[in-house]
């Protein structure tokens, strides 16, 4: 994608129907990067985070690799190096998980033993955290 014209292809799609295989002039490259990966949706986590406190913290992230695992998870960044382009610099850990699906990615968020683990960052301000999930095109 060298040139702005592949870039505003890629994402034409986000101002199309998805039953519409006329939107931008076609299917395009949004459309031929996902031929015959139409049962394949898979979602991801993006979170940012900020530790405040990084002894109760660690509770939280030594129990969580398990539950993701669970969930058919994959751990694609967490806590590399980065740099922020735009917004605010409140947050200095950024997580990307990705998720077989945008339903087991629900799933694990909502499960009781995420949400057991959870409490650990929540607990006295350990950590401040921002989360979505998102699903792939």
């Amino acid at each position: 994608m060298e040139n702005s014209s592949a870039w505003a292809e890629l994402f034409a799609r986000d101002n199309c129907e998805p039953s519409s295989q006329e939107c931008a002039g076609g299917p395009g490259l949004a459309g031929a990067l996902t031929v015959g990966m139409e049962d394949e949706m898979v979602a991801y986590w993006v979170a940012r985070s900020k530790v405040n406190n990084p002894d109760q913290y660690k509770k939280y992230t030594d129990l969580v690799p398990g539950i993701l695992q669970k969930f058919g998870a994959k751990i694609l960044a967490r806590g590399g190096e980065y740099k922020i382009l735009e917004g605010p610099e409140k947050f200095h850990r950024f997580i990307v998980i990705e998720f077989p699906s945008l339903e087991k990615a629900v799933a694990c968020h909502e499960s009781p033993e995420y949400l057991e683990a959870a409490a650990h960052r929540k607990k006295d301000g350990a950590s401040e955290l921002e989360i979505v999930i998102v699903e792939s095109i």
